[in-house]
């Protein structure tokens, strides 16, 4: 299983950003998470997969910027799920393991 951050990354955007800046900014990031996450819940109830792979996609590029490995990879399978003719079974398992790696990512970007 892929880590939670790209120390890398972490460590490169800092270097831009500074200590103070890097913090607030992954602090925000770590705020913003559960919206998301409860906005693609909401069209992929719906079954509104054009969304659904919309929303996916900007959590992905979100967590690339961050380096947020391991959520990067999982909204990856779950834009890939969305477009995909098996998304109404794919996707509740998808859902709930981007949940579950959004609140570790969360909490994690707040110890960083």
């Amino acid at each position: 299983m892929a880590q939670l951050f790209d120390s890398e990354r972490v460590d490169a955007l800092f270097a831009v950003l500074g200590e103070s800046a890097g913090r607030r900014l992954f602090t925000s990031f770590a705020d913003a998470l559960p919206d998301e996450v409860r906005a693609i819940a909401a069209v992929a109830a719906q079954g509104n997969f054009a969304a659904t792979e919309r929303c996916a996609h900007g959590i992905k590029g979100a967590a690339a910027n961050f380096g947020a490995a391991r959520l990067q990879a999982v909204s990856r399978k779950l834009e890939l799920a969305a477009n995909a003719p098996v998304a109404p079974c794919a996707l509740p398992a998808l859902l709930a393991e981007l949940e579950r790696v959004a609140r570790s990512t969360s909490v994690a970007a707040r110890r960083i």
